[in-house]
């Protein structure tokens, strides 16, 4: 690869980087909010008997990961 065609890549996967930051944001925060109906409405009772089993048997996530983005899309809410 000639120096041209680095600047160019690099140029590229700097941008991708730039839109998967927005997305990553965007999706965290969605992520929360359907978290967050789930365990406030107490829906996860459907199929498990406590929210933390929901988390780690039907969406795997790590409870920590959960409860950081409840709280992001509280806070931005």
């Amino acid at each position: 690869m000639n120096s041209i065609d680095k600047k160019e890549r690099y140029i590229f996967l700097v941008g991708k980087i730039e839109e998967a930051k927005q997305t990553i944001g965007r999706n965290l925060y969605d992520m929360g909010l359907y978290l967050s109906e789930i365990k406030q409405q107490e829906l996860y009772l459907l199929e498990f008997e406590d929210f933390t089993t929901f988390l780690e048997k039907r969406v795997a996530i790590p409870r920590a990961t959960a409860y950081d983005a409840i709280k992001i899309s509280q806070e931005y809410s």
